[in-house]
């Protein structure tokens, strides 16, 4: 069963202005996305006073990062059935997003046996035992090397566009939570041995127009 407003996923490129603000000396963001982690502004600001992105993603990882979509996750074969049956009911229930034109995001967990596992495409995933929202496909685990969307970025409640002094620290923000999961999280599932075995996994995957149900992983535990 095919979702709808694909539309949506346009407002993300676009942008007004933004006053830059400041809290106290050096805050890059009104909202503080450091999260009350003790990031000083030195440790996560390049010198032109842009946000490093790499830095503030590594400093609030497990501290910040998981911990919110941890606490905002629901179960994935939920967060399926009750798109499939009504979309605009899950949205409202489950669904979470930076803004009205945006897109929908949904923060799952699960634990289901992988089906088979892509590392011959750069954008490579793990094929889970789970049917997503059109009933003919299968719930999928990005796994890299080339991670896609900001569907990770787009569900954590600490982070909002409006926050921003510019749009490519928005940006940078969600390209660098990508590589960390890549990097220190998806390794085991890309060998390609974990085909036939049961993971379980903490993630987000972004509202598709067909159906598809794509999750970007913060949390993966594959069985020995």
């Amino acid at each position: 069963m095919a979702m709808h407003k694909a539309a949506r996923g346009l407002a993300l490129g676009l942008s007004v202005p933004l006053a830059v603000l400041f809290l106290g000396s050096c805050t890059i963001v009104k909202n503080d996305v450091s999260g009350g982690s003790g990031n000083s502004a030195k440790s996560s600001t390049n010198a032109d006073g842009s946000l490093d992105a790499k830095t503030f993603v590594a400093q609030n990882w497990s501290g910040k990062i998981v911990p919110d979509l941890e606490a905002h996750a629901a179960k994935v074969e939920d967060v399926v059935q009750a798109l499939a049956k009504d979309a605009a009911s899950a949205e409202k229930k489950y669904g979470r997003r930076g803004d009205e034109t945006a897109p929908f995001n949904f923060v799952v967990v699960g634990s289901a046996r992988i089906k088979s596992i892509d590392t011959e495409s750069a954008a490579g995933t793990a094929e889970l035992d789970v049917p997503d929202v059109s009933g003919d496909g299968e719930v999928r685990l990005q796994i890299g090397p080339v991670i896609k969307g900001s569907s990770l970025r787009d569900s954590l409640s600490f982070i909002k566009f409006g926050d921003f002094v510019n749009q490519l620290d928005y940006a940078n923000i969600s390209r660098e939570i990508n590589f960390y999961a890549r990097d220190n999280v998806l390794a085991d599932l890309r060998s390609g041995d974990a085909a036939g075995k049961v993971v379980s996994f903490v993630g987000a995957f972004t509202e598709d127009s067909e159906g598809s149900v794509l999750v970007t992983p913060v949390q993966v535990k594959v069985e020995k």
